[in-house]
């Protein structure tokens, strides 16, 4: 019995010593990783319900959801530059990692909104996708349109989920830019 006990008393005094070295561990991996991927969330398609939808509304509910897909697969990791229809000169950038960077200038003075996550809706997919409108939104009421005409990019104002007022970027790749953030 007195071992039993001597065993015990040994088993307990080591998980104390166990405690602390898994903290010391996840101390380690979370400051190993850097804050801004762990905490951006993946930009996503919105996408609707169509399970109990039949006929003709879930073909159009497909259609919906498709649409908004391609558009995403599109802007990951890009930067648009260029100027807005109504003058505003435009910086965006959109990352896979959900990160996103939105600089205006207008009026000689810059906006720029910086968020960890966005979405891409309303989207209108035409020609195989070398034409499109969609409305970007991230959480707090941030919405900007984004159009292609041809494979040429373009981007505007989104008002009560329509896009206006387009205007001529180039569209680069931000991957370098999207992995050091």
């Amino acid at each position: 019995m007195i071992r039993l006990a001597s065993a015990a008393s040994r088993a307990a005094a080591c998980r104390p010593a166990r405690a602390g070295l898994a903290v010391a561990v996840l101390a380690a991996v979370t400051l190993a990783a850097p804050a801004s991927q762990a905490l951006a969330k993946a930009p996503r398609a919105q996408v609707e319900s169509c399970r109990r939808l039949k006929g003709s509304a879930k073909r159009a509910c497909d259609v919906r959801n498709a649409a908004n897909r391609t558009v995403l697969k599109k802007l990951l990791d890009s930067e648009l530059i260029g100027v807005r229809g109504d003058g505003a000169e435009v910086d965006w950038t959109f990352c896979a990692t959900g990160r996103f960077v939105l600089g205006t200038t207008s009026g000689g003075s810059t906006g720029v909104s910086r968020g960890m996550t966005w979405q891409v809706e309303n989207a209108r997919v035409r020609q195989g996708g070398r034409w499109f409108d969609a409305i970007v939104t991230a959480p707090g009421g941030l919405a900007v349109a984004v159009a292609m005409r041809g494979g040429r990019w373009q981007v505007g104002i989104e008002s009560f989920d329509e896009v206006s007022q387009l205007g001529p970027v180039t569209r680069t790749s931000a991957k370098v830019a999207c992995a050091t953030d």
